[in-house]
């Protein structure tokens, strides 16, 4: 209990070096002393007690921002601008959050970033401030609504299942212009929908969401949320509603730079690792593995090893066409009678899909 008594505390140099690096990193202070009673055997060996570490770092928070928290968030980010060339640091001071000014601010600033790329998809959540910039920023980019909050908004609105079966189907479905046109006339009618503004509105935007009228662009299989959500649940292990705004942008940089190791990674594997070929088409996937990452490349190679075989069935000539989700496949079936026994026997012949050099395909049994 020595550690106690007042006289007796104190946090060397070395525990408060310790606290700051993982502070730093965005760990609560909790775990920090946890880990660090774990280390020297226990809290009554620390040599200090959790009020004072818990005072150490605020004082030590309190010394970053005391020209004020907002003014130390821009030195920090002008400072780093100085030092990395790459970098670029704007800011803007805006009364009102999320207004149509900010929301042009911020794309703009976005298209500067990208050394005036423009994007070729943007996916939102339908506000209406965002749309009506992102057509004048962007007007080339293909905009569209995100699919979890349309079906949100459509269940908030009304109880009716069979219309909600309906609209995902709208959302996805391959369909033509005018056989969802003809579809939504008809479910608008059958449901009342024709008066009721939310059903109007969803309307009117219906060539940001409708798949007939997004099938023919390239969208990447972007049109949910999941790629943002999923950063965000990542985000929140490095953020908390007590840091101030100087540890949010930190924290951010530490996130950022945990992707960027991750991408590093993954280039790595993609440029120097050896791909496993397990279908039968294997020019077909050797080049598909020379010309995608390894990610990329898993989803590739279900799509060749779905096309790869074709069992032939030999019987009575006549030819079976079987619909997948994106190919045919056509099974010819012959059945032959042995004569001395009342028996069928079929044959299944598996044929193997081989691209030559002049690019034709040829099949080898």
């Amino acid at each position: 209990m020595v550690h106690m008594i007042r006289s007796f505390q104190a946090i060397s140099g070395s525990a408060k070096a310790h606290m700051d690096g993982m502070h730093a990193y965005g760990l609560p202070t909790s775990k920090i002393l946890g880990y660090m009673a774990g280390i020297a055997g226990g809290y009554s060996c620390l040599g200090f007690t959790k009020k004072d570490a818990y005072n150490y770092i605020d004082r030590s928070k309190h010394a970053k921002v005391v020209d004020g928290d907002m003014n130390a968030a821009i030195v920090y980010l002008e400072g780093k601008v100085a030092a990395d060339p790459m970098s670029m640091a704007r800011y803007n001071l805006t009364e009102e959050d999320e207004t149509i000014s900010s929301y042009k601010w911020m794309l703009e600033n976005l298209l500067e970033v990208m050394c005036g790329n423009m994007p070729s998809i943007i996916v939102t959540d339908g506000d209406e401030s965002m749309i009506a910039e992102v057509r004048k920023v962007f007007p080339w980019a293909t905009h569209r609504l995100y699919a979890w909050h349309l079906q949100k908004n459509v269940t908030s609105n009304t109880n009716e299942q069979m219309f909600c079966d309906v609209f995902a189907k709208w959302l996805y479905a391959g369909m033509e212009v005018e056989e969802f046109e003809g579809e939504w006339a008809q479910v608008a009618e059958q449901y009342g929908l024709l008066n009721k503004y939310w059903a109007l509105q969803l309307y009117e935007n219906r060539k940001m969401w409708a798949n007939a009228y997004l099938r023919r662009k390239f969208c990447a299989g972007i049109c949910t949320t999941s790629r943002r959500e999923g950063i965000n649940s990542h985000l929140k292990k490095f953020l908390s509603s007590r840091h101030t705004i100087l540890e949010l942008v930190q924290n951010l940089e530490l996130l950022v730079r945990e992707y960027r190791n991750n991408e590093l990674v993954a280039q790595f594997s993609s440029m120097y690792g050896v791909s496993v070929m397990t279908t039968c088409l294997d020019p077909m996937e050797q080049f598909a593995a020379s010309v995608y990452t390894k990610v990329i490349f898993t989803q590739v190679k279900k799509e060749i090893d779905s096309i790869s075989v074709v069992n032939l069935l030999t019987s009575n000539p006549f030819l079976i066409a079987q619909r997948t989700m994106s190919h045919k496949i056509y099974t010819s079936a012959i059945v032959r009678q042995n004569h001395r026994e009342s028996e069928q026997h079929t044959l299944i012949v598996r044929v193997n899909f081989l691209r030559n050099k002049k690019g034709r395909t040829n099949l080898k049994k």
